[in-house]
This record gives C-alpha cells, sequence and structure tokens, in this order.
C-alpha cells in the first residue's frame, strides 16, 4: 500500500531545466509526485511546453537556493514530501547543506568552499537529513553483457574511510542489495593485493571485514577480503593464486579502500567499459537524490525510481 501512494519527490533549488527535465520524466512515467522549492517560475513555464501535463502538486517560490533547501528539509521532517531531490546546485554545494559536510569534489571550484553560512544552515538545522558518520554513496553499474547489477562504493561521501566507517558503507551497500531482491550479496573488499600486509592499511581493514562476516555481523552477506582486483573479478585468477571464495568472479558489491579507487573503478567502467551508471546515498533518514554530473539522463530517472523503492521500504 506505501507503494500505492505514489512518494513525493521534491526538487530543490527547482532552477535546473535539465534537472527538472528528469523529474517530469519520471512524472510522466508515473514514478512520482513532483514538488518544486525554489526559484521556480521561468524555467517551469518554459519546460510546460515539452511536458504539458507536469503540473507539480506544490511550487515553494523561495530568495535563495539555501532557503528552497531548507524548506524542502522542513517539509520531509513534517511528513508533507518523502525524497529529497538535489537541484540547480553543485552537488557539494547540496550535500554540505543535507549532511553538514565536505566531500572531496568540494575543491574544484573556488567559489564552491564557502557557498552557504555553512554552521546555520547545517549544523543548527533541526531538518537536517543525515550524518556523515552514517552516510556512503554507492555506484550502481549494469553489467553490459549479463543482466545484472554490480555495486562500488564509496564513490563520493568519504574520502579516506577509517575501518568504522567501512563497517556502515558495507553495511549500507548490503542493505540496498538486499532492497534490490540481492538475499545473499557477495562483497568483494578491494585492496592492492590480496595478502594481509601490516604496511597496507587497506588489506588489514578487507581482512577484518571478511572475519566480522564469517562471524554473521553482516547477516546473511559474505565479505571476502583483502582482493585485488583480479582476484575479484575472475575465480580463476583467484584459484590460481590459491583462493577458493563463494565471492571471488561474482561479486555483487565492490567495497573500496577509499574514494580515488572508488571513482576511478566506477566511472572507468562506465566509460571504458560502456555500463550504465546511476548512484544513490545511503543512511540518510530519508531517501536523497543526488545529481552527479556524470549520470546521464536516463539513470538519473532511474535514481528517482530507486529512491522511492527506499522510501517504500522504510
Amino acid at each position: 500500500s506505501s507503494m500505492r501512494k505514489k512518494k513525493r519527490v521534491i526538487m530543490a533549488p527547482a532552477h535546473d531545466p535539465k534537472l527538472l527535465r528528469v523529474l517530469a520524466h519520471a512524472d510522466r512515467l508515473g514514478i512520482c509526485t513532483p514538488l518544486l522549492a525554489g526559484s521556480v517560475k521561468e524555467t517551469y513555464d518554459s519546460l510546460k511546453r515539452e511536458y504539458p501535463g507536469f503540473n507539480p502538486k506544490t511550487i515553494i517560490e523561495t530568495e535563495d537556493d539555501r532557503g528552497a533547501i531548507e524548506k524542502a528539509a522542513a517539509m520531509i521532517s513534517a511528513g508533507q514530501a518523502d525524497i529529497l531531490m538535489q537541484g540547480g546546485l553543485v552537488p557539494f554545494d547540496f550535500c554540505q547543506t543535507v549532511l553538514g559536510l565536505v566531500p572531496i569534489h568540494a575543491f574544484s571550484r573556488r567559489e564552491a568552499l564557502v557557498p552557504f553560512d555553512f554552521r546555520q544552515t547545517v549544523l543548527e538545522s533541526r531538518n537536517r537529513l543525515g550524518k556523515k558518520s552514517r552516510c556512503s554513496f554507492v555506484s550502481l553499474l549494469k553489467m553490459a553483457d549479463q543482466d545484472r547489477l554490480i555495486m562500488v562504493t564509496d564513490t563520493y561521501i568519504h574520502e579516506f574511510p577509517d575501518f568504522s566507517e567501512k563497517i556502515v558503507i558495507a553495511e549500507n551497500a548490503v542493505k540496498l542489495a538486499n532492497l534490490l531482491g540481492i538475499k545473499t550479496p557477495k562483497v568483494a573488499a578491494l585492496a592492492a593485493i590480496e595478502y594481509v600486509n601490516p604496511n597496507i592499511a587497506s588489506t588489514v581493514d578487507a581482512a577484518a571485514l571478511a572475519k566480522m562476516s564469517s562471524r554473521g555481523q553482516f547477516g546473511s552477506a559474505i565479505i571476502e577480503g583483502p582482493l585485488d582486483i583480479d582476484c575479484a573479478v575472475s575465480r580463476k585468477a583467484a584459484l590460481r593464486k590459491g583462493i577458493d571464495s563463494k565471492v571471488t568472479g561474482c561479486a555483487d558489491i565492490y567495497l573500496v579502500p577509499n574514494i580515488e579507487a572508488g571513482s576511478a573503478l566506477s566511472q572507468t567502467l562506465a566509460y571504458f567499459g560502456k555500463m550504465e551508471l546511476a548512484g544513490i546515498l545511503m543512511g540518510t533518514v530519508k531517501p536523497v537524490v543526488v545529481n552527479l554530473p556524470f549520470i546521464r539522463f536516463e539513470q538519473k530517472v532511474a535514481q528517482i525510481a530507486l529512491a522511492v523503492m527506499m522510501a517504500a521500504s522504510q
């Protein structure tokens, strides 16, 4: 029944025509009920010509972008909306406001560093939708040659996660896999090499995660690590190196040691491997759709559908 009543997606700030088109398309497909906040009028009027049926239930005009996000977050807290969708802002400014954090992409633009009065908006806001320590970003990729999804995480929130953060990252990815119908997610905890080397912290973390998993600390998920990429991807390569595991060659989730490995792996698979790429922010109080620039139109629509599934399961 929670699926039957359409979930309300509020876009804030709603002034980017490209992103408005994504929401209008999701609306046309019957995925969600759209709501808008921000300096909307101009963009909305021009969009009506392209999507005559696009008729958001609520349009809230606000002076500035921060006001739009604050209003949207307040509506979600009050139960007047279900999902927050990032509108026309750099993803960094948006995440900073919603979570109170500075993702790594922040420093690519000088003017993005102090977009708002940071403390007031985020740290003292009653309506913040999550904490960095509980959140992570999962990149979802559709295998080109077989009908299945793989996940790479964390590809956006934690730059160099410590062991506690990796536990959260793993838990969030397993939760998403379960939601997508994968009952026993197989997780490859990646590192540079497949043996534990005390000088390479990622191998130690991966081994500890694997031990926790074998003791049932991640539910039905199986975490194997440390694994280098060839052992993770090829069962043959793993056997040649003396690793016999249920995960090698058929991992659902690739848990990366840091954001550099994660961004490189997910975008390489998308660009060179021609895989479709979407992403979802996990660990927030209510679903939040972040619109990263390298994700294509159809996949952005899919991200809304994914957020709707998450909202229905909460």
